[in-house]
């Protein structure tokens, strides 16, 4: 009568163990993917919420601005239309490419209505719009942190199915790579990125002042040729409220040329 080797028998007790292991692993993994959406899906349902007051409250005030809300209703909706599809499958490259297209659509739209509302000829007078423009801003802001963290979900899902040998074990047991969600980078990041490539390029011999503007304009970086202050100067940006650029412009030329003489009291101020 033959026998099975005990060394053969505790080999396939570990493996079993380890398949067994590796298995609930990648199954917990994938469960934090679906908490992971669950979590935006509440975020981006906040956001949803500010969409439909912020309609109602400008809609009337200006006729002008009639087509940026519309497209930014009609986006939030198109967003949450898509999160339904994903909701179920979030783990799954269609609904999350569905989802993606839709967001995009959105953040067009948001930053279409932001530049409309900061154009002076606006005349938005008091209808209280950077209050419901903030509340927006911080759910949005909230909805991409939330988006970075689904993520973070698939990013640890994605590497743990591609590590030898649980990739083959993965490949037996269906578990197949994750999408994720694009990350665009919020107004400032966007800005700060294209700044800091301007000034990578800039000869070596370039001296550089650099002014901020939003209500008021201010100088953050005094004349200097040295690169790391210029690039720690633009990380010190933050977003405020306003688009004072002609105060922007007559700052920056009294700080280049000192000898002009501007007097930036009387003109901004009068």
């Amino acid at each position: 009568m033959n026998h099975t080797p005990w060394w053969a028998l505790i080999s396939g007790g570990i493996v079993m163990l380890w398949a067994v292991g590796a298995y609930t692993r990648l199954q917990g993994l994938r469960a934090d993917i679906v908490s992971a959406f669950a979590n935006l899906d509440t975020q981006l349902r906040r956001r949803h919420e500010v969409v439909p007051r912020l309609h109602q409250q400008l809609r009337p005030l200006q006729p002008s601005a009639h087509d940026d809300l519309e497209r930014l209703l009609a986006a939030s909706n198109q967003v949450m239309a898509a999160t339904q599809l994903v909701k179920g499958h979030p783990h799954q490259s269609g609904p999350i490419q569905a989802c993606n297209m839709a967001e995009d659509v959105f953040q067009a739209a948001h930053l279409a209505l932001v530049e409309a509302v900061a154009e002076p000829e606006a005349g938005w007078g008091e209808a209280n719009v950077p209050a419901l423009l903030d509340e927006l801003l911080v759910a949005d802001n909230q909805a991409r942190f939330a988006r970075g963290l689904f993520n973070d979900a698939t990013e640890a899902y994605n590497e743990s199915i591609q590590m030898w040998p649980t990739r083959v074990l993965a490949r037996l047991m269906g578990f197949h790579p994750a999408a994720s969600l694009h990350l665009l980078p919020s107004r400032i990041e966007a800005a700060q990125k294209a700044a800091k490539g301007f000034l990578e390029e800039l000869p070596r011999n370039v001296r550089v002042a650099i002014v901020s503007f939003a209500g008021t304009a201010q100088v953050v970086q005094h004349v200097s040729d040295q690169r790391d202050e210029w690039l720690a100067a633009i990380d010190r940006f933050a977003l405020q409220r306003g688009t004072a650029t002609g105060s922007g412009l007559l700052l920056a030329l009294s700080t280049l040329r000192p000898e002009a003489g501007v007097e930036l009291e009387s003109t901004l101020y009068g």
